[in-house]
């Protein structure tokens, strides 16, 4: 497990050309005009790490101009810092009439190294689903898609065997009571399947706001706790939430998150600001449109 140093786009969906993004191993803000590769940074990480598994297809990650222009090359590179730096890679190129796409490993400035067995150590495919949580994922979820949290434990043998359950639990119900002036849940549990249930101190039903810190407040503690030192990015996590919920759940969400690496999307001018204006913010990138 290590930080994520470096990102390295080129030619993926919106970003013609190459862009790199350095971090750091702190929080980052990475801040984009709306509409222009937010969400694309997250999926290519996602994409580099397990293809179209998790990601798009082949196709689909070609940047428009850059494919018409008969520039199809298509990277994405992924740096960790262990005790040496580890460059994971997947890039697409033209093959006859397809697009070859492969993957390559690079550590003390040579290709070595199976790509999967350096991939797992590095960020297991199982974080992907718990790791990179979006805004709009948190609504897919109160329209009662599955939570990353239950994918992600279907890929990990012995979670409910580990006290990994009961850290999430404490850390959770912790957070989701942070973020929440007068809470409808005293206590928030996941069971064996990784799915989080709710202890309800009130008869009232829970609204729609406090629904999505609840899930918010899952995911995070899911994923700090049961993929230790695994990056954790959130694109658009405050989405839906009024400016004084929002700049409440950012306070909170960042004093939680300090000390592990954390990469913040965001669009929202309001969502930026409440994010400088923390203690604790390490590396801002601003992307033009």
């Amino acid at each position: 497990m290590a930080p994520l140093q470096s990102i390295i786009l080129r030619n993926y969906r919106r970003f013609r050309g190459e862009i790199e993004f350095s971090l750091s191993s702190g929080i980052n803000l990475i801040q984009t005009p709306p509409g222009m590769g937010k969400s694309s940074i997250a999926e290519a990480v996602a994409w580099c790490l397990v293809g179209r598994r998790c990601g798009p297809t082949a196709a689909e990650v070609v940047n428009v101009d850059a494919g018409g222009a008969g520039d199809e090359d298509v990277l994405v590179s992924l740096s960790f810092q262990t005790d040496e730096e580890i460059i994971l890679e997947r890039s697409l190129t033209m093959a006859g009439t397809g697009m070859d796409e492969r993957t390559a490993v690079h550590a003390n400035g040579k290709t070595d190294g199976e790509f999967t067995q350096q991939r797992e150590a590095l960020f297991p495919a199982a974080c992907i689903h718990s790791n990179i949580i979006s805004g709009a994922s948190i609504g897919r979820v109160l329209q009662s898609e599955r939570m990353g949290t239950e994918r992600a434990v279907a890929d990990m043998p012995g979670w409910d065997d580990s006290d990994a359950p009961l850290r999430a639990s404490m850390e959770a119900t912790s957070l989701y009571v942070s973020m929440v002036p007068n809470p409808s849940a005293s206590c928030l549990l996941f069971n064996e399947h990784g799915q989080p249930l709710v202890q309800c101190s009130r008869a009232e039903p829970m609204g729609s706001t406090e629904h999505r810190l609840m899930i918010l407040s899952a995911a995070l503690a899911f994923a700090r706790e049961s993929c230790p030192g695994i990056p954790i990015i959130l694109d658009e996590p405050f989405l839906e939430l009024d400016d004084a919920t929002m700049e409440r759940a950012v306070k909170v969400v960042t004093e939680f998150m300090d000390g592990h690496q954390v990469i913040f999307l965001l669009s929202r001018p309001s969502e930026i600001e409440a994010v400088r204006a923390i203690d604790h913010l390490e590396k801002e990138i601003e992307v033009r449109g």
